[in-house]
Parts: C-alpha cells; structure tokens; sequence
C-alpha cells in the first residue's frame, strides 16, 4: 500500500506541474504581450504581475484549461489530451480511493494501481512537456534563455538552503 500512496501522490505532483506550466503558458502568451504595454515602472509591474499571479493560481484546472483555450495557444492538437488531463486529475481527487476500494486491499490490486498511476503519471508529464516545448518558444523573446532559467534555479536553490 505504501508503494500505492507513493504514486498516487506522485501522480498528483504530475497534476500540479501541468497545471503550472499552463500558467506560465498563460504568463507568457497573454500576460507579457499585455503588461508590457502598460509597463511605466518595475513597481506597477510587480503589482500587476503579483495580480496576475494571484488570480491565475487560485483557478481549478479546468479553469485554467478554458483560459489556455481563450489566448493565443495552439491548442488544436492539444485539446483532447488537455480534457482527458482534466478528467485524470479530477478522478484522482475526487474518486480514485473510493473506486479502488477493493483493489488496495490486495496485493495484486495494489500492483494494479501502482502500474495504473504509473500510466498517469506519464501521460501528465508527457503533457507537460509538449505545452512547455510551445511556451519555450516564446519565453525566448522575453529573453528567459535557458541560461536564464538555470541561473534562477541556482538562485532559489541557495536562498532554499539559507533559510534552512
């Protein structure tokens, strides 16, 4: 069983990652192209950003799947896979302990569900990946150059381990 809560809580991990990269989708196809426009200060633009974030990070998936349909994305090849996404994500919250009931209380339904959560786990990083291939795309005329995000990602790592 704990190989089962494992990977029902990596799946979940997976989730939240898509979600996220939908987010800097949205950040990036419509939020820049709008507030730089409007840019005057780093000031406002911190407020708006802040805004913006706030706003976005409190929308379900399923929100955040109709707003990534509403901007400029292609989402045509995507939309199916982006649905499916949803009702995973949804299955996994809401009901997947309730509709595995029986199977985790055997060790052949345990290994069941282990190879099940494996498959979505997957299918939500593999997901991920192709939203993100587009998002990469335009990231680049912002200047968030792969350099860039690593040189963030050390950033975050040192100030993690100095709060500790």
């Amino acid at each position: 069983r704990k190989d089962v809560y494992a990977h029902f809580g990596a799946a979940m991990y997976y989730a939240q990652c898509l979600e996220q990269s939908i987010i800097i989708a949205i950040m990036f196809i419509d939020h820049f192209p709008k507030a730089i426009k409007k840019y005057t200060s780093q000031h406002l633009w911190e407020n708006d950003f802040d805004r913006f974030m706030n706003d976005i990070s409190s929308k379900t998936m399923g929100r955040l799947i109709n707003s990534l349909k509403a901007v400029d994305f292609p989402i045509d090849k995507l939309e199916v896979q982006l649905k499916d996404a949803l009702d995973k994500r949804n299955f996994l919250a809401h009901h997947y302990f309730v509709e595995r009931a029986i199977e985790i209380t055997t060790d052949a339904g345990c290994i069941k569900m282990v190879e099940e959560l494996i498959d979505i786990q997957a299918f939500f990083s593999s997901l991920e990946t192709e939203i993100n291939q587009v998002t990469d795309a335009v990231s680049l005329k912002y200047g968030f150059t792969k350099e860039l995000q690593d040189s963030m990602m050390k950033e975050m790592m040192i100030e993690y381990h100095q709060a500790r």
